[in-house]
């Protein structure tokens, strides 16, 4: 039987965000033109709104045109997640930042 796409995102909401003693731990992946300090750079402004790294992973799809960085990280709450993904959105050469992971990013890049 096949997902409705609202099941679906319900589905990756529930594999991606998980409740525990200590805030909300999500994952988000960043896309950015691929530069020299940019992975400081966005980890600078996550340091700064999130509760905690947990992990990075990064990924470079184009050398010198196109990278990727997944975080997962740790959050009190969903406004701290809306307040994370505005200062991602703000460094410079960010060109997209979502919930999700690295691997499904390569997925919608093969679809597409």
């Amino acid at each position: 039987m096949a997902l409705s796409q609202r099941q679906l995102q319900v589905e990756l909401e529930r594999l991606v965000t998980e409740k525990n003693a200590s805030g909300l731990e999500t994952t988000i992946v960043v896309c950015c033109r691929d530069r020299r300090a940019m992975l400081l750079d966005v980890s600078t402004a996550i340091t700064h709104e999130a509760s905690n790294i947990i992990s990075v992973q990064s990924e470079i799809f184009t050398r010198g045109a196109e990278s990727a960085f997944q975080y997962r990280v740790m959050l009190a709450n969903r406004e701290q997640l809306q307040r994370l993904i505005g200062a991602v959105q703000a460094v410079e050469d960010v060109t997209l930042v979502s919930r999700g992971s690295l691997q499904q990013l390569r997925q919608r890049r093969r679809d597409h």
